[in-house]
């Protein structure tokens, strides 16, 4: 990877965690739970969430931005339009497989917040991939 490879996976990572944040654990939060599955609501609680719980967050968040970053390398992917649809679809996908396989092997969601899971992810991989692929696409004459 190269620098605007790099710069382009934190950007990715920052929008995430701020999207992550606002959607999951601000906006929908009582949404999903209220929606939990037969284990009830295993969310750690505002006062439950320590510095160690941010570190994972953050490296989900980096790991999900340098896959995003990787594959629209690797297909120039190089604008905000591309990246936005790209990430939508790559999201989705990754949460539905995450979803459905959960679904069945736990008790952890009901189909309906499977599907919202599903549908706030592509969100925010549109946004995350609007800007990644803004990023890589920068300097490019079209």
């Amino acid at each position: 990877m190269n620098s605007k490879t790099i710069v382009g996976a934190l950007i990715g990572t920052i929008v995430s965690f701020l999207l992550g944040f606002l959607l999951y654990g601000k906006l929908l939060a009582s949404f999903f739970a209220e929606h939990a599955g037969p284990a009830g609501n295993v969310m750690l609680g505002d006062t439950e969430m320590g510095a160690s719980n941010f570190i994972w967050i953050i490296a989900g968040n980096l790991c999900y931005a340098l896959l995003l970053t990787y594959v629209f390398s690797r297909t120039n992917t190089s604008s905000a339009s591309a990246g936005a649809g790209t990430g939508a679809i790559l999201s989705g996908l990754s949460a539905g497989g995450f979803d459905f396989i959960m679904m069945g092997t736990t008790k952890l969601s009901t189909t309906t917040s499977a599907f919202a899971d599903i549908g706030v992810s592509m969100v925010i991989g549109a946004i995350v991939g609007a800007s990644i692929g803004w990023w890589l696409g920068r300097g490019k004459v079209a």
